[in-house]
């Protein structure tokens, strides 16, 4: 298999040296000290930011801290380096669902019995300490007849018999 670097370093040999573009080329082929599967992995554990912000739908009557447009850009991101394209973040006990790819919040989870879709993940954002709040993990209300995708149910399931 081909390595991208030295396959745009070809391309950029055909460009004359003294040309803006050869330059650009050059920086952007340059060695980096970490790989993109380090880059790619630090980014699913949380450890990189994109610095990107999300928005707020017009339809939405929402208004965010600068900490919780933060703090949901940093869950949006996760759901991003997962590849996902819609997620519901939930976020000090409220739940927003986000589009990923535009980074627009599109709704908010707060009426009983409604139903979201689709959803390709959840994230939990930190609390406004930094914490994650790992004590209470797994100690949603979720009512798992309703549930559809059998394995949701059964790892929901061990996970609230292990806790309990």
């Amino acid at each position: 298999m081909a390595d991208a670097g030295n396959t745009i370093g070809r391309l950029g040999s055909l460009i004359p040296a003294e040309a803006p573009l050869a330059r650009a080329v050059d920086a952007a082929i340059r060695p980096t000290s970490a790989s993109f599967a380090d880059l790619l992995q630090l980014a699913q554990a949380g450890q990189v930011t994109s610095d990107r912000p999300v928005d707020v739908s017009p339809n939405l009557d929402l208004e965010l801290s600068e900490s919780e447009s933060e703090r949901i850009a940093w869950a949006v991101d996760r759901a991003e380096a997962a590849g996902a394209t819609s997620a519901l973040v939930m976020l000090d006990g409220r739940g927003f669902l986000v589009d990923v790819t535009t980074r627009r919040i599109e709704a908010i989870a707060d009426t009983p019995g409604e139903v979201l879709m689709p959803i390709d993940a959840v994230v939990i954002a930190p609390r406004e300490d930094g914490s994650t709040g790992s004590e209470t993990a797994g100690l949603l209300d979720v009512p798992l007849q309703h549930l559809t995708n059998q394995s949701l149910r059964d790892l929901l399931a061990a996970t609230t018999r292990a806790a309990g």
